[in-house]
């Protein structure tokens, strides 16, 4: 498997900004290395993703003919996040 690691370690570095369960579970080296295992788990053998903890993972066969993997963040993770900072925002502006 190749993985992008650019991909995996800014991945992990918003999940872990963005998803609390995940900061109380892993640091940074933790959290790529369990995205690793999933992808070993997962995606060793067919196109497709994997998704868990706020995060992404693609597979794909590459024109090299090996397994590539890619990790992104979760469009739900930042919907999620977003809403908590947007009531935050609100509740910090509503006159008393």
């Amino acid at each position: 498997m190749i993985f992008d690691e650019y991909d995996f370690e800014h991945t992990a570095e918003v999940v872990l900004k963005m998803n609390k369960s995940m900061v109380d579970l892993y640091d940074k080296e933790g959290l790529i290395n369990f995205m690793k295992s999933m992808a070993y788990q997962y995606l060793h053998d067919k196109n497709s993703t994997c998704s868990t903890g706020g995060f992404v993972l693609s597979s794909f066969t590459g024109s090299d003919g090996e397994r590539h993997i890619r990790a992104s963040v979760s469009a739900s993770l930042v919907e999620e996040f977003l809403n908590k900072m947007k009531k935050k925002l609100d509740s910090a502006t509503d006159p008393v």
